[in-house]
């Protein structure tokens, strides 16, 4: 990485440009990125030897959410009877435990049967497998991009496995911040929602910064 800090200094011509664009092809998880002066900017890049590590660094994550997302649950499952209330922190965090049969806030609990596997097993599964290959291969992911997607698919796992398993997705957690509070959560929801933050501020902070330079 110091020779490419080094290079980037002295700035980049076209031949530069294109061994750098080369290099990023093969030490793959993030390339450089050049901005309007034709230098690389180093400050969002990550270069990994290659596509095996990010491979692995997919994998690591998305089992490291969905084993924390499932053990969750399944001490709820096990420790607190439905609709039972638990104070954690007064007026503040509560604990429950509510069979969601739905998708976020219960909706979709009312369709038949083979519609709702299609709509909320099949299809997320489909999308889902489809965010994991463009983890895995897309070449030009910021770091910012990367851990938001990797922390919706993982998310997204987590909830899945509970309708193919239980039938119904378990949520246990609720929070009231004064002017906002949620409905009753799990930590896949929590994952999911991070990640849509992440990718909200790439969008709208990150790649502004880049337009300007």
């Amino acid at each position: 990485m110091k020779w490419l800090q080094a290079w980037n200094k002295r700035g980049t011509n076209g031949i530069q440009h294109q061994l750098l664009e080369n290099l990023t092809k093969y030490y793959l998880c993030f390339p450089v990125e050049l901005n309007r002066a034709g230098k690389s900017n180093l400050n969002h890049c990550m270069i990994y030897p290659h596509r095996i590590t990010r491979a692995i660094l997919v994998v690591v994550m998305l089992l490291f959410m969905i084993g924390y997302d499932q053990v969750s649950k399944q001490m709820v499952r096990k420790r607190i009877t439905p609709n039972e209330q638990i104070t954690v922190i007064r007026n503040v965090m509560m604990l429950t435990r509510v069979e969601n049969t739905g998708a976020f806030l219960s909706m979709g609990d009312q369709l038949p049967r083979p519609l709702y596997h299609i709509l909320m097993v099949l299809l997320p599964l489909l999308v889902l497998g489809y965010l994991v290959y463009y983890l895995l291969w897309h070449e030009r992911l910021s770091i910012s991009l990367f851990v938001g997607y990797c922390l919706i698919a993982g998310g997204g796992f987590g909830n899945i496995i509970d309708r193919i398993v239980h039938g119904s997705v378990t949520d246990f957690m609720y929070f009231n911040f004064g002017l906002f509070h949620t409905g009753i959560v799990n930590f896949a929801d929590i994952f999911i929602t991070a990640g849509f933050a992440v990718l909200l501020i790439e969008v709208i902070f990150v790649k502004k910064q880049s337009s300007t330079q």
